[in-house]
């Protein structure tokens, strides 16, 4: 099994549990030949492997029943497709598993769910339905979904949240965070035609070099050259569905701007010789300067909203600052790479239309600056107003900006509109009559014995929770809050996995055997604390073992 185990987690496929076990052998595991009660019964066969594999399975399953227990749950759920063009949905469960007093975040792998019929929402919610099932999971402990976004995630009228709502209509649910900030960036470029011209141009660069290994020899010589290959950053291609990560790509053309000029420089060809009229003008590269600042904290941003147990409570904060930042260097375009730009141009436009940059000679003119400026300014107003508009805070983002009120210690602490506010649409969320009263009683507990340690909303929610018996209510409330998902990245690191173990190699894995395979790839844990002995016992006793004298 701790073979089956390793190979799984290093995404070999079971056809090498025989040359494994063999090599095993011949580096003295005698043990290991006890497989073989004969020359038809050695366990190696690839329905042995897979009933080991379920074996295992279940013992990661039982642990994550007994840890949920009768508690409440959230999911994310998202839909790809895989190499074999299948369409699957991946279900993740969220909840909170106590550990050394505290309550953390802990998700895990679910299902793995092939869509026959199509992606519908009457489709996913049936297969979800279905999954729950399976797993003895209700409905009614349901919490929080979180989603993509996608018309069949979140339509008004027959979304799949709908659906789940008719059925328990207390669920909570988000648009994925991720997702939202990338195309609150990604459609701010999209209006403006300038931009759009840029990322052809990046993916222009980028396919200059990555489809001819000559150019890129020509790029690092010429770097070892110049002394920057060791922090020069490799050209990257940009995507739309993921205009985030422009900013590694950005970032490449300010570190190789000089030796990419020498590069087109000497190639006399005409698509060399287009690229450097779009790139030796002073518009790209103040763009791309004032680009490499701003997009910087967004990038920052996206990272931690990636976080597995980032939760609602932290999202406002670090988007608030990160908001600031994008309009103080769009205003002041004082941000470290522009500083670097303005220090190294003319503050007036030359005679002959032309200035010196690094040993290259660079096209200007004041229509050019006065359309660069514009145009960054327009790009970073844009992103802001996005922001605001996708993170605002109206239905169920309503309902979780009452909950983190009610916790936050700058709102309890002094009574008014703000935290009746709050109480109201609690109120009305829980249906509960008590409620007012009790958290009054919570909120004087915490400010009488509590001031100390209770410093933000999460510590306040601990300490909430850590007292359910006496707030039932209250505590409820704090479990909703810190078990609501806000992002689905999770399903998207399944995706990534999914896509390492099935591969054009084993393109005809079935859906049973990937999510064998995901499962103990994702939620297996570490080999020397996996629990081997009660996985054989499982094994065991599924059927009669010829190895076990039965």
């Amino acid at each position: 099994m701790k073979n089956i185990f390793f190979m799984t987690s290093n995404n070999l496929p079971n056809m090498l549990i025989s040359n494994l076990n063999e090599l095993c052998i011949d580096q003295g595991c005698s043990s290991l030949q006890s497989l073989k009660v004969d020359r038809h019964t050695t366990y190696e066969h690839s329905t042995s492997v897979q009933e080991m594999q379920q074996s295992m399975v279940d013992v990661i399953n039982d642990k994550f029943k007994n840890d949920l227990s009768d508690s409440k749950f959230s999911i994310m759920v998202d839909e790809s497709t895989d190499i074999s063009v299948d369409q699957n949905m991946l279900i993740y469960v969220r909840f909170l598993e106590q550990s050394l007093g505290c309550f953390e975040q802990k998700s895990v792998l679910l299902d793995v769910c092939k869509l026959r019929d199509g992606a519908t929402a009457e489709q996913l919610k049936n297969t979800i339905l279905s999954s729950f099932d399976i797993h003895d999971l209700k409905i009614n402990n349901l919490v929080g979904i979180s989603t993509d976004g996608a018309a069949v995630m979140t339509g008004k009228k027959s979304g799949l949240v709908q659906k789940l709502k008719s059925e328990n209509p207390s669920i909570l649910a988000t648009h994925c965070i991720s997702h939202r900030l990338a195309l609150a960036s990604g459609q701010a470029a999209d209006s403006i035609p300038y931009f759009l011209k840029y990322q052809e141009i990046i993916n222009a660069i980028y396919k200059y070099f990555d489809n001819s290994p000559k150019n890129m020899a020509r790029l690092d010589k010429i770097n070892a050259v110049m002394m920057s290959a060791s922090n020069s950053l490799r050209f990257k291609q940009v995507f739309h569905t993921r205009w985030l990560s422009f900013e590694g790509s950005v970032r490449a053309v300010c570190d190789n701007y000089t030796s990419l000029l020498s590069v087109l420089s000497e190639d006399k060809g005409a698509r060399a010789q287009g690229l450097l009229k779009s790139v030796s003008n002073v518009k790209f590269l103040y763009v791309s300067y004032f680009l490499a600042d701003v997009l910087k904290p967004l990038s920052i941003l996206c990272k931690g909203f990636q976080s597995s147990s980032i939760d609602f409570t932290s999202v406002s904060a670090s988007l608030e600052t990160t908001t600031s930042e994008v309009l103080r260097l769009t205003e002041s375009r004082q941000g470290k790479m522009m500083k670097d730009f303005k220090t190294s141009v003319p503050e007036f436009v030359c005679e002959n239309g032309y200035f010196e940059f690094h040993g290259h000679m660079i096209k200007d003119s004041e229509k050019q600056r006065e359309e660069a400026e514009r145009c960054c300014g327009q790009f970073g107003e844009k992103v802001v107003e996005n922001l605001k508009d996708r993170f605002a805070d109206v239905g169920d983002s309503k309902v979780l900006r009452a909950f983190c009120g009610l916790f936050d210690p700058a709102v309890f602490v002094t009574e008014g509109e703000v935290l009746n506010e709050c109480v109201d649409i609690v109120s009305d969320h829980v249906h509960e009559e008590e409620f007012r009263d009790e958290y009054e009683c919570f909120r004087r507990d915490v400010m009488s014995n509590y001031g100390k340690v209770a410093n933000d909303v999460n510590s306040v929610c601990q300490i909430a929770l850590g007292k359910r018996e006496m707030y039932g209510i209250v505590a409820e409330v704090a479990y909703k809050l810190l078990c609501v998902p806000v992002s689905s990245v999770e399903c998207e690191r399944g995706f990534s996995v999914q896509n390492l173990v099935k591969t054009k190699l084993r393109n005809r894995l079935d859906t049973n055997s990937l999510y064998l395979l995901m499962k103990l790839n994702i939620d297996g844990g570490d080999q020397k604390s996996f629990d081997f002995a009660f996985a054989y016992r499982k094994w065991k006793n599924v059927k009669s073992r010829r190895i076990c004298g039965y």
